[in-house]
């Protein structure tokens, strides 16, 4: 299924409204460690395992400057929503904002700001909230 990323939205905590002026939306990925498990029983090649607990990496996006004020504090607890154009999903965690990069002031170019929001998964009570994602099929024409 493919699809044009315009109209993706992301907004912070439960209720809240999307964050206008973004300009692009990096999703997290996730891995897991790899244990090794060889013996010296293994004649041939090592043996791997998958550890039990996944990370998760960094929601990042760029927004216009101007809008810097809608975004969490750095350290706020919240919870980030990203909602994919014509109801195709959604992807939502929990974390906060970790780092908001410098920005220039340039002549002919509007400013920008890239802005990384940790995956904390714990929500705002302190309880371990796991990252969703919602895919939806769609419409058959």
């Amino acid at each position: 299924m493919k699809f044009d990323g315009n109209g993706s939205t992301l907004k912070f905590g439960a209720n809240g409204t999307a964050l206008i002026g973004i300009n692009s939306i990096n999703f997290p990925g996730e891995s897991v460690a790899v244990i090794d498990a060889t013996t010296l029983s293994n004649a041939n090649v090592k043996t791997s395992i998958a550890a039990n607990l996944r990370t998760v990496g960094d929601l990042t996006f760029n927004i216009d400057l101007v809008n810097l004020g809608s975004v969490p504090a750095i350290g706020e607890v919240t919870q980030a929503t990203i909602t994919l154009p014509d109801n195709y999903g959604t992807w939502t965690g929990w974390g906060y904002v970790s780092a908001i990069a410098d920005s220039s002031l340039t002549n002919d170019a509007s400013p920008t700001v890239d802005i990384t929001f940790t995956i904390g998964n714990l929500n705002a009570s302190g309880a371990e909230t796991a990252p969703t994602v919602t895919v939806n099929a769609p419409a058959q024409a």
